[in-house]
């Protein structure tokens, strides 16, 4: 019975490695139908028009600052756009635009003579954590290097619009304008009171004095030590923010954010005017309205010309330009690593661990791939996770291959726990990292039952200790979660002394679930360099020994792939059902949909340890 269930299971697969075979061979014979139709378009075209070519005016790149900028990929992006121009609702057509895209583009503007120079549309609506609003920043000062004019134009400046504002040669602000600058803040909403109001119990397990996550179950306010580390790191922040953009406007930081009482006095003698309050502290150049910034525009973009407009390019329908000196087989491989860390990669603001995955390995095995920049934007997650995760990582020596980790706005606890892979770590001076500890929260509804006259009663074995929502936790089974927890504690600074070449006791005296500033994890050792993405790629270049180069987005190359992979086998499978329901039924149509789906299910199986070996391959089934 068991050989013939085994030939079954057998032929199940092989059928389904056929099927898959025949929808590639379709998919590809489509792809290069098309590939061709455009090329023969294009040389048809080119062939039978004799029309001159026009002269290109220099055109001004715009930067519109509307929405969110993130450190996502270039195609990640383009799905969310996509997404986005699909949703009826307006609400949902917040668009997400890569930091990778704008600055590509703004770097290969500094050099292009079809771009005249740069401007920026301030909006109050914009927002961007500090790191992605720094390097932004860095790439308009690189950009000015071509002498080319930089301004800015807008009624209401968010906070974060004005810091990239003052990167610019000049910023102009409507008559009837305002400037939004508040400050930095964080809030945490505490849940004691509520969960004893409504006798929820939440068990908490965890090792670090400053394991600040789980402190809005244990109390109503903050800790005073983490209140303290939380200031601190308010405050760095926010002082960094102001004294760059005093010393790009040149003004004293004071005119920046005086005393409330300062404002208050200036705008009540001036009608409440907050234009001309920005304009008397220096903090913009002109106040304009529509017809005289059109003038401005054309006297610092146009000087020699007589137009009365002048030409403009959104940065999006600005295109890349392929390099005739992209030629070297050498690539840097960069790989991005945002978000929680967990199974459920479908959850908001998951990680994508299978991609990260999938991408590890094509690093490790392409030839070409010299080294590896790892991108972190990760406040932690899963501990079985981020091990894996590590490990992955820690192939990549194996095949020679240096791997630079490159932090982001945060790469803390299990993001930090990845981070120890790498030969070499840069952060930023505002990044937070750090926060080396461990807590797990397990909830029990017993006290609330009990209220409502409900008891669970359970009859097990003598040393049962499994885990029952309606429950109080025994005995051992707080046992066993404390031991979890210390030995994940202990293999956590295990893992970080031994790769930052410390001691277990140097690192236990920064551990303790505290969370440093990227300037002071240097100091304390945690990372190597303060830098951005630019230095780690130098850095990976230098550790690989190569000089000629190109960097690989690993995730942009790879996954815009399969993106449109998806829609072509979306749009085929369509005309497929469209043609199929001409001539037969569509009853039969969808019996016969359900019945290869099963087929698909039972072949799958035998392909789901090769899927979970990715992740769970340190670990079997005893």
């Amino acid at each position: 019975m068991q050989k013939i269930l085994k030939f079954v299971l057998q032929t199940f697969k092989y059928i389904n490695k056929l099927l898959n075979i025949i929808k590639e061979i379709f998919l590809h014979t489509v792809l290069l139908v098309i590939i061709g139709i455009t090329i023969w378009v294009a040389l048809h075209f080119k062939k039978h028009t004799n029309a001159p070519i026009p002269s290109i005016k220099p055109k001004l790149l715009i930067v519109s600052l509307t929405s969110k900028i993130e450190e996502i990929s270039v195609s990640e992006a383009l799905t969310n756009k996509y997404n986005a121009s699909l949703s009826k609702k307006k609400e949902d057509e917040e668009k997400i635009t890569s930091i990778f895209e704008i600055t590509d583009k703004i770097e290969q503007a500094k050099n292009d003579p079809e771009i005249v120079g740069l401007m920026l549309r301030a909006d109050d609506r914009f927002s961007s954590n500090q790191v992605v609003l720094e390097y932004i920043g860095k790439k308009i000062n690189e950009f000015k290097e071509s002498k080319k004019p930089v301004v800015t134009i807008g009624r209401c400046y968010s906070q974060g619009a004005y810091y990239l504002a003052s990167f610019s040669d000049k910023i102009f602000l409507s008559q009837e304008g305002n400037i939004q600058i508040n400050g930095i803040s964080t809030s945490k909403i505490y849940l004691k009171k509520f969960l004893d109001k409504f006798h929820i119990n939440m068990n908490v397990f965890k090792i670090g004095k400053y394991k600040s996550a789980v402190e809005p179950f244990l109390r109503n306010s903050p800790s005073k030590e983490n209140k303290k580390i939380e200031q601190d790191i308010i405050q760095y922040k926010w002082k960094k923010f102001v004294q760059d953009i005093a010393h790009n406007r040149n003004i004293p930081i004071r005119e920046i954010c005086p005393n409330p009482d300062e404002i208050t006095k200036y705008l009540q003698k001036h009608n409440n005017n907050y234009a001309k309050y920005a304009l008397h502290y220096n903090l913009v150049d002109y106040l304009v309205d529509k017809n005289s910034v059109n003038k401005y525009l054309i006297d610092m973009f146009y000087k020699k010309s007589n137009d009365t407009d002048y030409e403009t390019i959104d940065i999006h329908d600005y295109k890349i330009k392929k390099k005739i000196t992209d030629s070297s087989p050498n690539k840097i491989a960069i790989i991005l690593a945002n978000g929680v860390i967990g199974s459920n990669i479908n959850a908001v603001n998951a990680m994508n661990v299978r991609s990260v995955a999938d991408q590890i390995y094509i690093a490790k095995h392409d030839k070409n791939v010299k080294a590896v920049v790892l991108r972190i934007n990760s406040p932690g997650g899963n501990v079985e996770i981020s091990e894996i995760m590590r490990k992955k990582l820690l192939e990549l020596h194996k095949h020679k291959k240096p791997l630079i980790i490159s932090m982001g706005d945060v790469a803390a606890s299990g993001g930090y726990w990845i981070a120890t892979a790498g030969d070499y770590i840069f952060a930023h001076k505002t990044t937070l990292t750090g926060s080396i500890g461990i807590f797990s929260v397990v909830p029990t509804l017993e006290k609330i039952l009990s209220t409502l006259g409900i008891t669970n009663q359970i009859i097990d074995t003598k040393y049962n200790s499994s885990y029952n929502l309606f429950n109080s936790l025994s005995e051992q089974y707080k046992k066993k979660m404390n031991l979890e927890i210390s030995n994940g504690y202990n293999k956590f600074i295990t893992i970080v002394a031994k790769a930052r070449h410390k001691s277990i006791d140097e690192i236990s005296d920064i551990a303790q679930g505290r969370v440093w500033m990227g300037a002071n994890a240097k100091k304390v050792g945690l990372v190597d360099e303060i830098g951005d993405i630019d230095s780690a790629v130098k850095k990976a270049a230098q550790l690989a020994n190569v000089k000629d180069y190109n960097v690989l987005w690993l995730d942009t190359d790879y996954s815009l792939i399969n993106f449109l992979k998806e829609k072509i086998n979306l749009l085929t499978t369509n005309v497929l059902k469209n043609v199929l329901y001409t001539f037969v039924s569509k009853e039969l149509i969808n019996k016969i949909s359900i019945f290869y789906n099963n087929i698909f299910y039972i072949t799958n199986i035998f392909e789901f340890n090769q899927l979970m070996s990715l992740y769970y391959d340190d670990y079997k089934i005893k």
